[in-house]
């Protein structure tokens, strides 16, 4: 007999009642359950940058650990949001992110960004056809860290990005011949805070 495959369907309704019945009753206390703590997000967040402070988060102690953050940007409104971390480009090391307000200790708001040409890389093309033109801008920001509980500040800084040296190689779209690179300060950003943040 030649193998066969049965296949059921159930109904989505069916499938969510079935997936919240499986949440209500799984153990309670771990981290993706409700009980863990109340989720961050700019709404709860964004505040503590404009004096707000949040009771619910922990004291910051300069004690021996990590001390999770989150990091906010002031928008054109005047709002704090996020946006100033390019996940594409640099991500928080390994428990600095907060995801929960009981574990929030620290905030950075970024009240200011602004980039500034620095300079131009020339790349011949594969085929021998041209040269591209890369021209480099380097951001700045002004930056506080705040203690979320009672929204003081423990630092600020002015964040200047390091150009480095222009990348090896480019990839551009067939036809252009330039391109621009905007370099963000996020080692300099990480470089300031991991004192406050993780503390040996």
């Amino acid at each position: 007999m030649g193998d066969y495959r049965i296949s059921v369907m159930i109904p989505r309704l069916l499938l969510a009642g079935f997936a919240i019945a499986l949440t209500a009753c799984g153990g309670g206390g771990e981290r993706g359950s409700v009980e863990a703590g109340t989720r961050v997000n700019a709404y709860r967040v964004g505040p503590i940058c404009a004096g707000t402070a949040v009771p619910e988060a922990p004291p910051y102690t300069p004690t021996s650990g990590i001390h999770p953050l989150n990091v906010m940007r002031r928008g054109p409104d005047g709002a704090y949001r996020y946006g100033f971390l390019d996940p594409n480009v640099y991500r928080l090391p390994e428990g600095w992110r907060a995801r929960y307000v009981e574990e929030l200790a620290l905030v950075v708001c970024v009240d200011e960004e602004t980039s500034t040409y620095f300079d131009e890389c020339d790349y011949v093309l594969d085929d021998g056809g041209g040269i591209v033109v890369l021209s480099r801008s380097v951001k700045q920001a002004t930056a506080r860290l705040l203690e979320a509980r009672t929204a003081r500040e423990i630092s600020a800084e002015t964040l200047i990005a390091g150009p480095g040296e222009c990348p090896d190689t480019i990839e551009v779209p067939e036809g252009s011949r330039s391109a621009s690179m905007t370099l963000g300060p996020f080692q300099e950003f990480e470089d300031w805070v991991r004192p406050y943040v993780e503390i040996p």
